[in-house]
């Protein structure tokens, strides 16, 4: 398979989990209401499947640096779709949520092994814009998604899980038929002794005196969790504390995903222009002030609906325009076992969102609140750490 044809089927694949996450964000009422639980406790669903994603691509990284991306791939199709099936006849709480862990479980294998895929056929100093062009395609997903799960709604929250079920069977017969392995270093053996090592690796990397690895990989993650903090909460944020209906909600929820596409597409443009580090600590320092106001306004009434979208478009958008660069800068300080590398950033970033999400929604004040100030206190910590490794930039790492 060519190389632009392989990106389409990277980006189709990574775009499995925004399909099975984002689809089914209008249909949390009525699965509550299926459960007999409140929305609030369905929202764990999302923070389980972010979970998921975290568990699927920690230990997906190590296994595709040793057995090769395609048998992870292969895997995580298969898991996928098989509790994508299960999902449908969820009748409890606890089943929705151990399905939607192992569905996200699945997924984490699938992008971890796309990911590493990307690193393995394209050269450094194209990685950046590889990446961006790839999280271009992907990113229609959260547009598109949403409205395609609201208009599904009268066949039943279960049509939901079935569209992710006929996704997932046929991304795995393209997988099987048309991608083949692309890692040139796989030992053949099968190590969990070996996939410690790797993290550890990562871990302890020492650059300029300093773990720029483990360092960068924490900032990236403190930057991109925002998205994911806002998709936890978005369903009882948008739909309880603003009221708004099921038919309403893709058109507030497609703002985030429309800064995610106009700041990919920022992105793509300055990596061409600027060094990555220039760009990535920038865009930080947007983001940090752009929650500024939120938060100070929250103190004393609930923000109004536009100015809580504006400030996610803002902070989320400026998170995907970086967001590449980052990642760039990440991936090429490292000499080796680029699948765990990945698999260790994205791990942080997805359990710490999922987790943070739901802190947002159990914490002692209104959710527009509790979620603007967690999102202004992850960035700042991401200033705090590209503060630290601004030198080792600096001096060409």
């Amino acid at each position: 398979m060519s190389t632009p044809r392989l990106m389409i089927v990277i980006a189709a694949m990574v775009a499995l989990s925004p399909l099975a996450m984002d689809s089914y964000l209008p249909a949390i009422p009525l699965l509550a209401a299926h459960l007999g639980v409140s929305a609030g406790a369905v929202s764990w669903t999302v923070s389980n499947f972010l979970l998921g994603l975290a568990a699927g691509q920690l230990l997906g990284g190590a296994v595709s640096d040793q057995k090769g991306r395609r048998p992870v791939a292969l895997f995580g199709l298969v898991v996928f779709t098989l509790s994508s099936l299960l999902l449908v006849w969820s009748d409890t709480l606890l089943w929705a949520n151990s399905w939607r862990l192992l569905q996200g479980f699945g997924g984490g294998l699938i992008m971890v092994a796309a990911t590493a895929i990307v690193k393995d056929v394209t050269p450094p100093q194209a990685l950046a814009a590889q990446i961006a062009q790839i999280v271009f395609v992907v990113m229609l997903t959260p547009i598109l998604a949403p409205l395609v799960g609201s208009a599904m709604l009268p066949l039943g929250w279960q049509s939901i899980f079935w569209l992710s079920f006929a996704a997932a069977v046929v991304m795995l017969v393209v997988v099987f038929i048309w991608v083949r392995e692309t890692n040139q270093h796989i030992s053949g053996k099968l190590s969990l002794a070996a996939g410690f090592s790797q993290y550890a690796y990562i871990w302890t990397f020492t650059k300029h005196g300093m773990h720029l690895a483990r360092l960068q990989a924490l900032t990236i993650s403190c930057s991109g969790l925002l998205g994911l903090v806002f998709v936890t909460v978005s369903s009882p944020l948008l739909m309880e504390s603003y009221a708004l209906s099921a038919a309403q909600f893709p058109f507030a929820f497609g703002a985030f995903a429309v800064s995610i596409l106009l700041g990919n597409r920022l992105g793509k443009w300055l990596v061409g222009r600027f060094a990555p580090s220039h760009i990535f600590r920038t865009g930080l320092k947007i983001q940090w002030a752009s929650l500024v106001p939120m938060c100070l306004v929250s103190v004393f009434m609930q923000p109004p609906l536009a100015l809580t979208l504006a400030t996610i478009m803002v902070a989320i958008g400026t998170a995907a325009a970086i967001g590449p660069s980052g990642s760039a800068m990440f991936l090429n300080v490292l000499d080796k076992y680029f699948g765990s590398a990945t698999a260790f950033e994205t791990t942080v970033r997805f359990s710490a969102g999922g987790l943070l999400g739901s802190l947002a929604t159990v914490l002692p004040m209104a959710l527009p609140q509790a979620m603007a100030l967690i999102m202004l206190a992850s960035v700042s910590l991401a200033l705090v750490l590209a503060r630290k490794t601004r030198p080792a930039w600096e001096a060409g790492s």
